[in-house]
């Protein structure tokens, strides 16, 4: 098996690449290979822990071999969409069967009616979304949100659209206490747990925001994890999905097939156990209503409040993530 180098921040990649495995199964090759094709293309911006080139090439040979047992001579291309205009083109020209995009991406892209069959993936027999906790060093739990202002914080997102910041804005100009830049003392933007939890635990800073998902795992494995106390949480967001085009795939069933089954071939349920995925299921946008009703109250309170000029999401500082409005 080739091992691909990846985190929970980019399950969803993962998912695209189960899919090879789940539609290969087990199969005995065919005498005479079908060729066909499987062009992929995946938002940056799920890209958060992971290896790019080695990401790319692992599902490429994944494709490629594992098409063979099922009776293809798969020419398998991925590639990397670095913006939304280039997820759109590839739709509008045909040239993309399968995408993988976080969330934001998939709400801008379907408002093109270029999408069609959308999947997600869940959680102990639970689609796969979570809240955004606000943590604090606090036993009694009863610290005000305006008593951390001043104070260092730590925002971990499970993507580069930054929702947990996006959260947290929010949540700021909501109790009217300013852009997260300036209400912290410092803030930084990352994208993995423990570098989140751990300093808050050892008191290196003083609030942290995760997600619910990552809290409860790193909890699990660290008890003691416990004392820290939950003051704000968010809805749960769905972040996250892949996703066809309009336009169908010549072999469209086998590769739906494939994507609903995974978990029932040996290597596709393996590689869930690894990457902490459950099946994958059909979701509709409704299910994704959470996150477009965060990013509409975003944008209609931090660029209608007087407090300043609003600087990109995910770049508090000018400097930090990926600025997805």
């Amino acid at each position: 098996m080739i091992r691909l180098r990846c985190v929970s921040s980019c399950q969803l990649f993962v998912l695209a690449s189960l899919a090879a495995h789940a539609w290969a199964g087990d199969m005995p090759a065919a005498p005479a290979l079908t060729r066909s094709y499987l062009r992929v293309s995946a938002s940056e911006s799920v890209f958060a822990n992971v290896n790019q080139s080695d990401a790319v090439a692992s599902m490429k040979v994944w494709s490629e071999q594992l098409g063979k047992l099922r009776g293809f001579q798969l020419d398998a291309r991925v590639g990397i969409a670095q913006s939304m205009a280039q997820m759109r083109q590839s739709l509008k020209e045909r040239m993309v069967d399968l995408l993988v995009l976080d969330t934001p991406d998939y709400l801008t892209l379907a408002e093109t009616n270029l999408l069609d069959a959308v999947f997600a993936g869940t959680n102990r027999g639970q689609l796969a979304a979570y809240s955004y906790l606000l943590l604090i060093d606090d036993p009694s739990g009863g610290l005000p949100l305006s008593a951390l202002r001043g104070k260092k914080a730590v925002v971990c997102s499970r993507t580069k659209s930054n929702l947990g910041l996006v959260w947290v804005e929010t949540l700021l100009a909501e109790n009217r206490l300013g852009r997260a830049a300036s209400f912290f003392g410092g803030l930084d933007n990352i994208y993995r747990s423990s570098q989140c939890v751990m300093p808050l635990f050892f008191h290196r800073i003083e609030a942290c925001v995760v997600d619910s998902g990552n809290w409860e795992a790193m909890k699990e494995l660290n008890p003691q994890l416990g004392r820290l106390r939950v003051i704000a949480r968010s809805e749960s967001f769905l972040e996250g999905v892949v996703a066809m085009p309009v336009q169908p795939h010549p072999h469209q069933a086998e590769l739906v097939s494939s994507l609903l089954n995974m978990h029932r071939t040996p290597a596709g349920e393996q590689l869930g156990i690894v990457f902490k995925i459950g099946p994958l299921v059909r979701v509709s946008k409704a299910q994704f209503e959470s996150v477009r009703v965060l990013r509409e109250k975003y944008h209609r309170m931090i660029e209608t409040s007087a407090i300043g000029t609003a600087s990109p999401v995910g770049r508090p500082d000018g400097g930090l993530g990926k600025g997805r409005p």
